[in-house]
C-alpha cells in the first residue's frame, strides 16, 4: 500500500471532545460497539434450518475474537455535511476534530447493497480458510448504501497498542501517522472558543487552531 496524506474529521459531543483534549487521545471503537448491526456479519447461503444455530455460534465466536484484538478509528472526509454534525456532534452543539493522517492502513469505506455472502460449509473446511479470510477482510471497508452520507475513512487499530481506561481503549494524539490540526466548534456549540483554546494550551496542543462553524447563508452547507 502507498501512504496517503489526507485531512479528515472526527465528530464528537462536547463532553467527549473535551475528554479527548484533556486525555490527549481518541477513543477506539471495538467492533461489537459499532452502530451498524451489519458490521462484520456476512450473508449466509444455503443454510439448512437445523444448521443455523451452529453457524451462528461459529460466527459469534469469530466476532468475539476480532473484538478482543482489533478496534476502529472512524473519520469523515466531509466537514460541510450538516447531517454528520446532527448525528455525531450532538445536533451541531458538539465539536469536530480536523486531523492529518498519513498511513497505508487508511481504508476508504465502500458503500454498496451487495453484501458479501458465504456458504456455511466453508466454516468447517480448512481448505476454504483463505477464501473466508479474503471475504472477512472486506468488512474493514464495506457498509450499506444508507451510510454513504458519512463519507467514512477508517483505520484498523490493534488494541494491544492502545492504553486502557474504564474498560475502554484509547490511541494517543499525536501518533507517528496522525496529528491534530484544528478544533471546530459546532454552529450551536455553547463552549466559548476561549475555553477550548485554554484546554488545548494546557494539554500540549498549543499549535492547534480553534474556529467555530457557521451555517452557509445560501446553501445547506456548514462553513468553517
Amino acid at each position: 500500500f502507498m501512504k496517503q496524506s489526507i485531512l479528515l474529521y472526527r465528530y464528537l459531543p462536547c463532553d467527549s471532545a473535551i475528554k479527548t483534549i484533556e486525555g490527549g487521545s481518541f477513543r477506539v471503537s471495538r467492533i461489537l460497539e459499532l452502530n451498524d448491526p451489519f458490521e462484520w456479519i456476512p450473508g449466509l447461503d444455503l443454510v439448512k434450518p437445523e444448521a443455523e444455530d451452529l453457524v451462528k455460534w461459529h460466527m459469534d465466536r469469530f466476532l468475539k475474537e476480532m473484538n478482543v484484538n482489533f478496534g476502529i478509528l472512524s473519520f469523515s472526509e466531509s466537514i460541510h455535511e450538516p447531517v454528520l454534525w446532527s448525528h455525531y456532534a450532538d445536533s451541531h452543539r458538539g465539536i469536530a476534530f480536523e486531523v492529518n493522517i498519513i498511513t497505508p492502513e487508511l481504508h476508504k469505506v465502500k458503500y454498496t447493497n451487495e453484501r458479501p455472502v458465504i456458504n456455511p460449509q466453508w466454516i468447517f473446511d480448512q481448505n476454504e480458510e483463505p477464501r473466508l479470510l479474503g471475504i472477512f477482510k472486506k468488512f474493514w471497508y464495506l457498509k450499506s448504501l444508507g451510510w454513504a452520507y458519512e463519507q467514512e475513512r477508517r483505520v484498523a487499530i490493534e488494541l494491544s497498542k492502545c492504553r486502557t481506561s474504564n474498560g475502554m481503549f484509547f490511541l494517543g494524539i499525536p501518533t507517528d501517522y496522525l496529528n491534530l490540526k484544528r478544533v471546530i466548534l459546532g454552529a450551536r456549540c455553547n463552549l466559548g472558543m476561549s475555553y477550548v483554546r485554554r484546554a488545548l494550551d494546557l494539554n500540549g496542543f498549543d499549535y492547534v487552531g480553534v474556529i467555530q462553524a457557521k451555517q452557509d447563508t445560501k446553501t445547506y452547507d456548514i462553513r468553517c
